[in-house]
């Protein structure tokens, strides 16, 4: 049995991996990702297994999956988020009550995106009210174990003058032009809850997830600031562009928004780094360049297999990031698939030549067609390291 196998979700991530050789998760499985929601990954579930799930970032191809592990709800003992697991919800939540929204009819698929991530949300809350299962929320920095790793999201400090009375009031007033009138309300009492360090109690409340009371509270605490700061640094800086939705509701205006909540998604989203034996395995699920070149610049991140982030999109790699990892092997999961305006389809041809000019071993879930033609040829891959499903 492979130590990491991969399991063919087309367009989707999902993963596994079963630490030994003496790790305190001896012989547990843990799923990288639970893919589309199209695929019954639970087959990978053995009757005595204990089950941890690490979900890099709340992407309907890599979260939905999760309608699948109602069956052995018993086994699973921990999920893994990212810290600002919560606060990237949010985000979701506002563009969903952005004053334009009721009139944005021609925004139908761009709604159901956002709308997809609130439903995962209220699941997750759903099955950690009803059952005994550990969060962890992880951030660069976090160690599992001697053998697992997580690289990514940055955790920065809080600032001690962070939004004082003025910078409040010029919130409020950003939040009540932008916001439907009931978010406004719920949205600034929880920014003055976080304000104020009263912690959990606010607005959202109820649709949050949190640490077990076991952990840490201040770092909890922490967290949430920090993740609030995000929020509203991500409406700042798209004022004008959620203005100018709001006085044109078309899907032109809202997908500039979109864009940018999937690049924040994309920023925050978990790095894994797994040892094992003599092997490293570096799993970048859909981190942005602007993730792998901090890392370049804080660490090493060599790793002898690497999970090309985002299905192979040309924006998630590039020669310098390839440089750095250096792997002998490259996996892409993917199903071929175009998004947004892109003409390309993942895997882009342009991640594929860099790979093939530094003669890195590429394995992928399905052929890649480009143009009619089948350009890389899924081949059946297995070793004591890697399965290929």
């Amino acid at each position: 049995m492979a130590f990491l196998k991969v399991l063919n979700v087309h367009q989707g991530d999902c993963l596994t991996f079963r630490p030994n050789y003496g790790c305190k998760f001896d012989n547990d499985l843990f799923f990288v990702d639970l893919g589309n929601g199209q695929f019954d990954i639970s087959k990978e579930i053995g009757q005595q297994d204990n089950v941890h799930l690490i979900l890099t970032h709340s992407h309907r191809d890599h979260i939905y999956g999760i309608s699948y592990m109602f069956p052995c709800i018993n086994q699973i003992k921990e999920i893994i988020l990212p810290f600002c697991f919560n606060e990237i919800w949010l985000i979701a939540k506002a563009i969903m009550n952005l004053k334009g929204m009721s009139v944005a009819t021609e925004c139908e698929e761009l709604k159901k995106e956002l709308i997809d991530i609130d439903l995962v949300q209220h699941i997750l809350r759903n099955i950690l009210d009803n059952q005994q299962i550990r969060i962890t929320f992880a951030y660069d920095g976090l160690s599992l174990c001697n053998h697992i790793h997580f690289w990514n999201p940055l955790l920065p400090l809080v600032r001690r003058d962070w939004l004082d009375d003025d910078e409040f009031y010029k919130m409020e007033k950003i939040v009540e032009e932008l916001f439907e009138d009931d978010f406004a309300k719920s949205f600034i009492n929880y920014v003055n809850a976080e304000r104020n360090s009263y912690g959990v109690d606010h607005a959202f409340n109820r649709d949050f997830i949190y640490n077990r009371p076991e952990q840490n509270y201040e770092q909890t605490s922490t967290m949430m600031r920090v993740g609030c700061q995000m929020v509203l640094n991500f409406i700042f800086r798209n004022h004008s562009k959620m203005s100018a939705f709001n006085n044109k509701s078309d899907k032109a205006h809202l997908e500039t928004i979109i864009e940018q909540y999937k690049m924040l998604s994309h920023d925050a989203c978990l790095v894994v780094m797994l040892a094992h034996r003599n092997c490293t395995y570096l799993l970048g699920g859909d981190a942005s360049k602007k993730v792998f070149y901090r890392l370049i610049q804080e660490r090493p991140i060599y790793a002898d297999y690497f999970k090309v982030p985002h299905h192979g999109s040309g924006k998630n790699l590039d020669n310098k990031i390839l440089e750095s990892v250096s792997p002998k092997v490259a996996i892409i999961s993917h199903g071929n698939a175009n998004f947004g305006r892109a003409q390309d389809t993942h895997p882009n041809q342009t991640v594929l030549n860099l790979l093939s000019t530094r003669n890195i071993l590429t394995l992928v879930t399905n052929n890649v067609i480009k143009k009619g033609k089948v350009v890389l040829k899924k081949i059946k891959y297995t070793n004591d390291d890697l399965e290929i499903e």
